[in-house]
């Protein structure tokens, strides 16, 4: 599919060229893979009131109805913008509202990817003279090439904010990525090489050089270089999987900075930890090795278990900490372990490419009895674990071991909320849906909720939706917090939190 960068740029400055040029990314991304008719998103159609009547609307949504429709509406756009402005000014309505429409439509067929990550990956890939042209090569066809000037123009286009961050990414993947594996080979190489050789070397400075490596292979310098290298090839890997799928982001960059200095934190750490250990046992150096480069090839894997224990280890009454303050803090985390888990089993859900669906409102939070009467908020006095002090805490107080309910709601138009945990949605853009389905998740320490679980589903021209989970209060006297998760197809968007309080004497609200 052609674009002729020539017949776009002169419109740099045009009201829908940047709309217009994010279709464009979507189109081309799509005109590689077959896209039938039973594939194509519905959309309805509006009968106009008699054949003669012209409704823009009813045109809109004709042109949508078919992939052959929709691409002549998105070149009669392009024809206008480049020689018809007379004519294109009167429709500025009409097709800044296709387009908004068309890109909403092609982004749910081409997701994950979106606009941005195919223009952010075409000009990282494709790139300027500056970027080194990643993916062009001096033996492929002319044909090749001018797609590719065609995509990076188009791209500047629609985000020109992102052409340096593309310039630094295809820089650091050509250069500093390929120089830093080599060095970290090179230097695992000379340690070992020279750490372990029982040849007698010469006075001199290769003896000078076999006294440092010997030092280093016995400090853990090794495992330092491995787990740089582990990390080195997890950034390639990843580079690869997400430059195949159109989905490199802005941000990349910087986190393959951060997992760099992750992994070689990790491969420190394994170093550390097995100092002094007898190398010369078989397997021993094989198995430090491995573990420093595995570690700092899964450096999100490695810490995130290392969050975990010690949120865990938060639960031992060995390693509290009795200071008031301190304690408040604990039993927070402590509820908190439930949620990190969860979180981090959906890693491979949460890739931050999905398209939301477009919803304003609130996340409202409450406790009920069994009557229905909410639970009136105050502040109230509770006790600290493993010392004689008491602290305050604001929150519904409850009785111990008595039933209650836990009202979840997600309401369009409420502003504020009494005696409940209050936040703020918003997720998406665009036209509203037909309907919008949340997933909530309850955790707290020391509670079961029935159900744990559960979805909203809010139609299109209703107000909110509520989900009701049952549980019994704790019967230890303390503060209990309890988080309410709010996911969009499988993204966490939200959490509120409702501190609950177990007094040990008193009738309760």
């Amino acid at each position: 599919m052609q674009h002729s960068a020539d017949s776009i740029l002169p419109f740099a400055r045009a009201p829908l060229v940047k709309e217009l040029a994010e279709t464009l990314l979507l189109l081309d991304y799509l005109s590689d893979r077959a896209t039938s008719d039973d594939e194509w998103p519905y959309v309805p159609v509006k009968k106009a009131s008699s054949e003669s009547e012209y409704d823009p609307l009813q045109k809109i949504e004709e042109d949508l109805a078919t992939p052959t429709a929709l691409v002549r509406r998105i070149y009669a756009i392009r024809a206008s913008l480049m020689g018809q402005e007379d004519k294109f000014a009167a429709d500025v309505p009409s097709d800044a509202a296709f387009l908004s429409r068309a890109k909403s439509v092609l982004s749910e067929i081409a997701s994950p990817a979106t606009a941005v990550t195919i223009g952010f990956t075409s000009l990282v890939s494709y790139g300027t003279p500056e970027t080194g042209h990643l993916r062009r090569r001096v033996s492929e066809p002319e044909e090749l090439s001018w797609r590719a000037r065609d995509l990076v123009a188009i791209a500047e286009l629609a985000y020109p904010e992102l052409v340096i961050e593309a310039t630094r990414l295809a820089r650091s993947v050509r250069w500093l990525l390929p120089t830093g594996v080599a060095l970290a080979t090179l230097g695992v190489a000379a340690v070992v090489g020279l750490g372990t050789t029982t040849f007698d070397i010469p006075a001199g400075w290769m003896m000078t050089m076999q006294v440092f490596a010997k030092a280093a292979y016995s400090s853990g310098i090794v495992a330092v270089l491995l787990g740089l290298l582990g990390a080195l090839a997890s950034i390639l890997r990843r580079f690869q999987h997400l430059a195949s799928a159109y989905l490199l982001e802005p941000g990349l960059r910087s986190k393959n900075h951060i997992d760099a200095w992750l992994g070689l934190i990790a491969g420190g750490g394994i170093g550390l930890v097995l100092t002094g250990m007898p190398f010369n046992m078989p397997g021993v150096s094989l198995a430090v090795c491995l573990a420093a480069f595995v570690v700092g090839y899964s450096t999100e894997i490695a810490f995130s278990l290392l969050d975990l224990l010690i949120v865990r280890l938060t639960r031992i009454p060995l390693f509290r900490n009795p200071v008031p303050q301190m304690k408040a803090v604990l039993k927070s985390q402590s509820a908190i372990a439930d949620t990190v888990s969860q979180i981090h089993s959906q890693i491979e859900q949460i890739q931050g490419n999905v398209t939301l669906d477009p919803f304003e409102g609130a996340l409202i939070v409450r406790i009920s009895d069994a009557n229905g009467s909410d639970i009136i908020f105050g502040e109230y006095t509770v006790p600290v674990e493993l010392s004689e002090d008491t602290v305050t805490v604001q929150g519904a107080k409850l009785l111990p071991e008595k039933t209650y309910d836990l009202r979840v709601t997600l309401d369009r138009e409420a502003v504020t909320a009494k005696n409940a945990a209050f936040e703020r949605v918003t997720t998406g853009t665009g036209s509203e849906a037909v309907a919008i389905v949340f997933d909530v998740r309850l955790t707290g320490r020391d509670i079961r909720f029935t159900p744990k679980a559960q979805s909203i589903t809010i139609v299109a021209g209703e107000k909110s939706g509520t989900f009701i989970s049952r549980f019994r209060a704790p019967s230890i006297p303390g503060r209990y917090d309890i988080f309410a998760e709010l996911y969009q197809k499988h993204r966490l968007v939200q959490v509120a939190l409702l501190p609950a309080v177990i007094e040990s004497s008193g009738k309760g609200p």
